[in-house]
Formats: C-alpha cells, sequence, structure tokens
C-alpha cells in the first residue's frame, strides 16, 4: 500500500500564518500576495523531512515583444527579455516495505531582465524560485494564496479531520479539565482564550480551534506560567 507523509498533509490543509505572507504592488493599484522562497524551503523540509530534491532542468531567454494597445499607446512599446526556467521537485517518501516513492512536479518560473548587471547576474535565481514556487503549489504548498475565498472554504471542509478522537480525548482529559478550569477561576470568556491561544503562537493562530493532541501539553504549560507570574505580581 502507498504511504503518503501524514505530517505532509498537516502542513499543506494547515493555514499559512500571516507574518509569513508578504505583499508586493500588483496591477491596477492591487497588492499581490506571495511567499518568500525561504518559507517555501522551510515548508517542503517539515512537510518531506528534508527528504526532497529540487533540479532546474532548463533555463532560457526570451524576447518579448512590444506592448501595444490602441486604447492607450500611440505607438509599440519596446519591452525586455525575460528569463525562464523549468524544473523538478521530487519529494521521496520512504514506504512500509523500505521502497522510496518518488513524486515529481514539474515548475516554470519567469522573471523580467532588468536593472543593472548586478541584477541581472541573479536573475535565473530569481526565475529558479518562482519555478520551485510554482511546483511546490502542485503538492497543495502554499496554494491557498491562489484560491479565492469560496474556493479556500470548499478545501478547508473537504480536508477536515477532527483531530480528537476518542482516545485522544481521554488521554487528555486532565490538560482539557485544566483549560476549563481556568476559564472558570479567572471569569474568562472564549474570546478571552483566543488572546491567550494566539500569544502562545506567538500570532500563527488566532483561533482555539487549533488547540490540538501535539500543542494541549505545552498550552497548558503555558497557562500555567501565565498564572504563576500573575500570583507573583
Amino acid at each position: 500500500m502507498t504511504v503518503f507523509p501524514k505530517k505532509a498533509k498537516q502542513v499543506i490543509i494547515r493555514p499559512v500564518p500571516d507574518q509569513l505572507i508578504k505583499q508586493r504592488p500588483g496591477g491596477g493599484g492591487k497588492s499581490l500576495s506571495y511567499l518568500s522562497g525561504s518559507t517555501i524551503t522551510d515548508m517542503l523540509n517539515e512537510a518531506f523531512g528534508y527528504l526532497w530534491s529540487w533540479e532546474q532542468t532548463e533555463q532560457w531567454v526570451q524576447k518579448s515583444e512590444p506592448k501595444f494597445n490602441p486604447k492607450y499607446d500611440n505607438e509599440p512599446v519596446p519591452q525586455g527579455p525575460v528569463a525562464h526556467v523549468k524544473g523538478k521537485l521530487t519529494a521521496h517518501i520512504p514506504q512500509e516495505d523500505g521502497s522510496i516513492l518518488h513524486i515529481i512536479k514539474t515548475g516554470y518560473g519567469s522573471k523580467a531582465v532588468q536593472g543593472t548587471q548586478m541584477d541581472q547576474e541573479s536573475v535565473f535565481k530569481a526565475a529558479g524560485t518562482d519555478a520551485l514556487k510554482k511546483a511546490a503549489s502542485l503538492f497543495g504548498i502554499g496554494l491557498e494564496l491562489y484560491r479565492d475565498e469560496d474556493e479556500q472554504e470548499f478545501f478547508d471542509e473537504m480536508n477536515y479531520e477532527d483531530p480528537w478522537t476518542e482516545e485522544l480525548l481521554e488521554q487528555y482529559e486532565e490538560q482539557r479539565d485544566y483549560i476549563k478550569s481556568f476559564m472558570e477561576d479567572n471569569e474568562l470568556t472564549m474570546d478571552d482564550m483566543e488572546y491567550y491561544f494566539e500569544t502562545f503562537s506567538d500570532g500563527a493562530f488566532a483561533s482555539i480551534e487549533y488547540i490540538v493532541p501535539e500543542n494541549i501539553e505545552a498550552f497548558v504549560a503555558f497557562l500555567a506560567k501565565q498564572l504563576e507570574e500573575a500570583e507573583a505580581e
């Protein structure tokens, strides 16, 4: 039976923290959201446990056609060339029988050739990073930046899996009771608790819906420390 890493699926369906989403100017005065190449690399490392590789298989420079729109241009406007890169992203996934499953995604990236000689020296590097992002998005990594609200809502509903099985609810009953007592003793609402969880997660998550078996013990320890510091004041 083919096995796909559970960790990879968790990274793919997990919302991208706001602080990792960058903005750049787009067309029509709008801004475009994007992730840096280093963020994509970190997410791939987390998803596949560093068992992935990236190879730039082709690169070329394309001569651009002049821009001409009779509504705005009196004559064709020359445009600079564009560098293109084709790359191959491979995830190497160990299987239960000891074999390795290789899943390959191909991505194309581009970058306008402009600026000084120093800028142009790194044009294929920039196009390669763009290609890596496109290939990673075919795994689903960072893909939420390309979805509209309706598409994201459908994706979230389709992939939702309740992390709290009956076994795990029983296993972490003590921690869940502590959180409940913490709220009651301090007369806190759910909105108040969301503030605590957002602080605990360094702003990565603003909802206590993200309290899961993997982090509930650390969150309880955080609450205990908050209580200890408040009593010491």
